[in-house]
């Protein structure tokens, strides 16, 4: 029977029980696996005028506080949706080749003044590692994920006594890269394989300076580096610091003078 304006509709108001639901849901599934039910979108893009409008709508017409609210508690106590690893595939090969578009400095400056309001309190912080809990990735993930780690420079400026000993290597005309992304990401590196670290005193609790023993991260890293041919120069802050820096980093004095190309 066609819906005429005007009509109230018999279910208006009425809950459906969770066994109703269940049920429904069940038949609508098997509907769609024997094909009788199709999704009517699919493969469909929106049209550029039609995201405007859509776009348009919301904002003219948004979500009440107490709509906010029952999507909220709908949404409690439900898992995370997993992607099983061939929607992930399938997912990748759609986005791949496409490009795009550039943000306008308009989009940026909105972003970060919506970035500013979220205010995330500790207990949001612990809802969100809770819910993180538990979901396992698959090796390729992780590798992905190692090595987009790697790619990343950490901090993103130098600090002091890194540009002490990249000025250094500039007068001596040796060359070098910085932040080498290999384990552990040397601050300088030169072919073939010497990794160099500036290690600040206090970060990374130089015993000399009574801030500890070392780091324990630092001592796997050289070691890990090492095995794979690597070799592992670690200056303390305050030998880069010393007046008599310039003097001890001789290139005839150093006790690393032979393992530079020549």
């Amino acid at each position: 029977m066609p819906f005429i304006k005007g009509n109230i509709p018999h279910n208006k108001g009425k809950k459906l029980s969770e066994d109703t639901k269940k049920a429904v849901s069940e038949t609508r599934l098997k509907k769609f696996k024997e094909g009788k039910i199709k999704i009517w979108n699919k493969s469909k893009k929106m049209s550029e005028d039609f995201k405007k409008k859509l776009s348009l709508f919301y904002k003219e017409n948004p979500f009440s506080e107490e709509h906010r609210r029952n999507i909220s508690k709908a949404k409690k106590g439900k898992k995370p949706y997993e992607m099983t690893d061939k929607t992930r595939e399938k997912m990748s090969k759609s986005f791949k080749g496409r490009k795009l578009k550039p943000l306008t400095e308009e989009q940026k400056r909105k972003i970060s003044i919506a970035n500013k309001k979220v205010i995330h309190t500790p207990e949001w912080n612990l809802k969100i590692g809770l819910t993180k809990r538990g979901v396992k990735k698959s090796e390729k993930t992780r590798q992905k994920m190692s090595e987009a780690r790697l790619k990343r420079v950490f901090p993103i400026k130098d600090t002091s006594i890194e540009v002490k000993l990249q000025n250094f290597l500039k007068e001596q005309h040796i060359e070098f890269s910085t932040h080498y992304p290999i384990l552990g990401q040397p601050d300088i590196f030169i072919k073939p394989n010497i990794c160099i670290f500036a290690d600040g005193c206090y970060w990374h609790k130089c015993p000399e300076c009574g801030f500890g023993h070392g780091k324990e991260r630092d001592v796997m890293v050289t070691r890990e580096l090492q095995k794979q041919g690597y070799v592992v120069i670690r200056m303390w802050e305050h030998e880069i610091n010393d007046s008599s820096f310039t003097e001890s980093m001789n290139l005839k004095q150093t006790r690393w003078q032979k393992l530079l190309p020549k």
